[in-house]
């Protein structure tokens, strides 16, 4: 998981944590026909064919390709800008499916192509209902990850996953949790339905995605004590696997959801203090505020992370809480590469 290296300020003077989010590759729409660019990845001179011929190429084949490229991490610029090209000219083409594949694909890359990012949308908002759940989840997550406004998809993608909200497994309802998180999108009615799935498949969480949907629950500032307390649960039973900035996230969470979880607290901070070295600053100062809020749980383990850190001194201990008093620190939350 990427991790940033700043901090943002929110109301309250409260410090927001760096954090990421594990995202599970989509189906392909169709299967990759024999002589696509996943078969024959290896074939010399296959770039190059593939961008002189570009425009012989359908709707279904550009869009198997530019996942392909996404999923192989291929570095072949020319090629995906002349794919790109196409698929900007044929976007009224592509089925729901491809275009949720086309848009996680984009965003996976990091390929900007913001023309083609828009007709695709405007396809999807015609098409939403056809989006099954899985990819209901990838395009959000893509929206979120390209930093996306596309007011009138996500209300019509959200509304759709209310319906299907039974259909979400653990891995997609992490990545939507964060998606809305990110977005900063208030959807009481969809966060509900799927918390309800969430209670029941929390076993199914992975460490990263445990971290992911405390975070986003905080972030949204959803009071859901059933799920709250579910996922709680599984973070003590999988602390070990946390990474250090994920236990950073995972403390802030607690922070801000008032969650008195001594037991949790206590195994998240021997195992940060085991890891301290993957720690930025900033999660650093995150950990430290976090502890200092929850000071009556754990007041000991304050001094004892900060004497195992070797970013901060103990006479700073005293002002995390006045971090705010700084304008100039500022967070941009960094997705997995």
């Amino acid at each position: 998981m990427a991790t940033g290296s700043d901090l943002q300020m929110v109301a309250g003077g409260e410090l927001v944590p760096e954090t990421g989010c594990e995202v599970a590759a989509p189906p392909l729409a169709t299967s990759l026909p024999p002589t696509s660019l996943a078969a024959t990845s290896q074939r010399p001179g296959l770039s190059a064919m593939a961008t002189v011929e570009h425009e012989e190429f359908s709707a279904s084949q550009i869009a198997n390709m530019i996942y392909a490229l996404a999923e192989m991490k291929e570095k072949q610029p020319e090629l995906l800008a002349s794919l790109c090209q196409v698929a900007t000219v044929k976007y009224q083409e592509f089925s729901a499916a491809q275009i949720a594949n086309m848009l996680y694909a984009l965003a996976k890359v990091k390929a900007g192509h913001t023309q083609l990012v828009a007709n695709l949308c405007r396809v999807a908002t015609l098409k939403h209902q056809e989006l099954s759940a899985p990819q209901i989840s990838n395009v959000l997550w893509a929206l979120a990850a390209m930093k996306e406004r596309q007011p009138d998809l996500v209300e019509s993608l959200c509304q759709v996953a209310s319906l299907e909200h039974q259909n979400f497994s653990a891995p997609q309802i992490s990545n939507m949790f964060w998606a809305l998180a990110t977005m900063k999108e208030r959807q009481p009615d969809l966060v509900a339905s799927i918390c309800q799935v969430a209670c029941l498949v929390h076993q199914n969480y992975s460490a990263p995605q445990i971290s992911n949907m405390l975070w986003a629950l905080a972030t949204m500032k959803v009071k859901q004590p059933d799920l709250v307390a579910s996922l709680c649960q599984a973070a003590f039973e999988k602390h070990q696997l946390l990474s250090a900035p994920q236990i950073a996230n995972v403390l802030w969470a607690l922070a801000m959801l008032k969650e008195k979880k001594p037991e949790l607290v206590a195994s998240l901070c021997q195992t940060a203090l085991t890891k301290h070295q993957e720690l930025s600053i900033p999660q650093s100062k995150n950990i430290l505020w976090a502890l200092q809020r929850l000071r009556e749980h754990q007041p000991e383990l304050v001094e004892d992370y900060a004497r195992m850190s070797p970013h901060i001194s103990l006479p700073n201990i005293n002002n995390i809480g006045n971090l705010s008093n700084n304008n100039n620190n500022t967070f941009q939350a960094q997705l997995p590469t």
